[in-house]
């Protein structure tokens, strides 16, 4: 995995102004609820209590997250056992982009809109994979209004 995450990252140096590191975050695969666990901060009995543990995890949708806490990457074990490696290896790009993103103190500088940084390792994930000769918006199942969305509220604030 250490040879991905370097792979990956000389790709994202090459294509952005973010270095090389010597220290990667881990990869962990989880269930498509455990993802949805992660993402809402449920645990313990929460997972029953609260509204957002509870909603359905079938309607929660990203393959990818990135823990800033525990500088992890948590990819959807359904994802990846129904994708080719190249598509796979693309969220975990998108997702390493965010924990570089971290180390620069972007991820928390709340003047630089989170859409922006969406944006950001969106694209580089499309140029990833277009390099390989694979549909961007269908590999991953988004569409081009969705990443512009994200810019919405970046010019709201």
């Amino acid at each position: 995995m250490q040879s991905l995450l370097l792979a990956l990252n000389i790709f994202i140096a090459t294509h952005t102004d973010y270095p090389i590191v010597n220290k990667y975050p881990e990869v962990i695969t989880l269930s498509q609820q455990d993802m949805h666990w992660k993402y809402y901060g449920c645990k313990g009995e929460a997972r029953y209590m609260e509204k957002n543990c509870r909603r359905s995890y079938d309607k929660f949708t990203a393959i990818g997250l990135y823990d800033s806490k525990n500088k992890v990457i948590y990819i959807s074990k359904e994802f990846k056992e129904n994708n080719p490696r190249w598509v796979t290896n693309s969220v975990i790009l998108h997702e390493l982009v965010h924990y570089l993103q971290d180390l620069a103190g972007v991820l928390k500088d709340s003047s630089i809109c989170r859409g922006l940084k969406e944006v950001k390792a969106y694209r580089l994930q499309q140029k990833y994979l277009e390099e390989k000769q694979i549909n961007f918006y269908k590999s991953i199942n988004v569409n081009e209004l969705f990443i512009r969305s994200m810019l919405a509220d970046c010019h709201m604030s």
